[in-house]
């Protein structure tokens, strides 16, 4: 057994001598295989549907640009903001979709028998278009852009697509952000409108409140000063009976002391031939009544007694009828029940018509706005990016080389193993 493995094995196996002078003895085989695949390959280069590729870029555009939207106090956006909504629109399925239902005639190249255009669009979708955005894991200080890159073949006009498609997602995206701001701008419109009628009904309640006051006020006043002066009527027609009582008494005693004209206890003494100490006792003080006889008090007493009114006799009765007439008629509460542009009272009015003037002119030209800066547009290519000739050619002499050789060792080991059988 162990004679005879070692020659098994130098016969079963090809030492690199051998292998060159089969892969020499074969040369024209492995030539021909070779120049086969070399013919497959120029063949399929030249024959193959060359495939294009264009793509747009965009960049941020300079902040002044922003400025109208951004010094609006309305609504606010960065540049890179700007340009990350406008990527993320050429990333949207939907606005693809939006952007061929407008242009089906760009894309009518692609439809393929037994399938609807939207069906042609979804299929060529998946496959042509490209984001371009920088790599910031590997490049964190990248300069930001965003753009499109599409591949397509013979019949679409490219460049017009990309072109035409980055103006869509940039105007989608300003109309986007203009109906924002039209939306705030009439919110905060709104706003300030529904402040000014509140403000309005604010300013009603609080006259109406400020009237009721008034009246309620005066109500009590009149209330008081008609107490008032019922008090002042009584004391006066008190003082009117007692100063009667005095009189009456007064007469009695005159009559008795037989005085009829008015007197002083100086003369009356005489007349009775008085000491006139007793006199000089009573000088420091006022004469009784009824030294005044009895014709002044009786005369007094009739016109006491024929009085219809002691109103006249109080100062403070003129004063209280003069500020009862006054409270006839409350000025303040005429002037503010005929007021005719309320707004004028109304304190924050003049800030809010302000404000909201100010809104109701502000107004933004969406058309000359430039949210992204187009970098770089598309433009025909020079030379198509598939199939790449001189590849292929590579690919193909390679390949054909390999199977020729294949191909030879095949043969010289069934060659071989035919001779050995024998």
């Amino acid at each position: 057994m162990n004679s005879t493995h070692p020659k098994i094995k130098q016969d079963d196996e090809i030492s690199l001598i051998e292998l060159g002078l089969i892969l020499w003895e074969k040369k024209f085989l492995i030539t021909g295989v070779t120049v086969c695949f070399i013919i497959i390959a120029i063949a399929y280069a030249f024959l193959a549907a060359p495939v294009w590729q264009v793509q747009s870029i965009l960049k941020t555009t300079p902040i002044k640009n922003l400025a109208p939207i951004n010094s609006s106090g309305i609504f606010s956006i960065s540049p890179i903001e700007a340009l990350e909504k406008v990527g993320a629109k050429l990333d949207s399925y939907d606005t693809r979709l939006r952007f061929f239902q407008e242009n089906k005639d760009l894309f009518e190249s692609l439809r393929q028998p037994n399938e609807t255009l939207e069906q042609s669009f979804e299929r060529f979708n998946r496959k042509a278009f490209t984001v371009l955005q920088p790599d910031l894991k590997s490049n964190p200080h990248a300069i930001p852009y965003r753009g499109i890159s599409l591949q397509y073949s013979n019949g679409l006009d490219g460049v017009n697509i990309v072109n035409k498609f980055i103006a869509f997602a940039i105007n989608e995206e300003k109309e986007e952000i203009e109906s924002n701001y039209n939306a705030l701008l009439n919110h905060k419109i709104l706003h300030l409108e529904n402040e000014l009628i509140a403000k309005r009904a604010q300013y009603e309640f609080e006259v109406e409140a400020l009237i009721s006051q008034l009246t309620e006020d005066d109500a009590l006043m009149r209330a008081q000063l008609f107490d008032e002066l019922n008090a002042v009527r009584n004391q006066l027609k008190r003082n009117r009976e007692n100063r009667m009582q005095r009189l009456q008494e007064a007469i009695s005693i005159a009559t008795a002391l037989g005085i009829s004209k008015p007197t002083s206890p100086t003369l009356y003494g005489r007349i009775i031939q008085e000491t006139p100490s007793f006199y000089a006792e009573l000088s420091n003080q006022s004469p009784p009544l009824y030294f005044m006889g009895t014709e002044a008090l009786q005369a007094e007493l009739d016109v006491l007694l024929a009085r219809e009114s002691d109103d006249f006799t109080s100062s403070r009765i003129s004063e209280i009828k003069k500020e009862l007439q006054i409270l006839e008629q409350n000025r303040q509460v005429e002037l503010l029940k005929s007021r005719q542009n309320k707004d004028l009272f109304i304190k924050e009015r003049a800030a809010l018509k302000k404000e909201l003037t100010h809104l109701e002119n502000l107004f933004i030209n969406f058309d000359t706005i430039q949210i992204v800066h187009i970098d770089q547009y598309a433009h025909t290519p020079h030379r198509p990016i598939k199939p790449n000739k001189k590849l292929i050619l590579a690919i193909g002499s390679l390949l054909g080389l390999m199977t020729g050789i294949f191909i030879a060792l095949i043969i010289a080991v069934f060659q071989k193993h035919k001779k050995t059988s024998h």
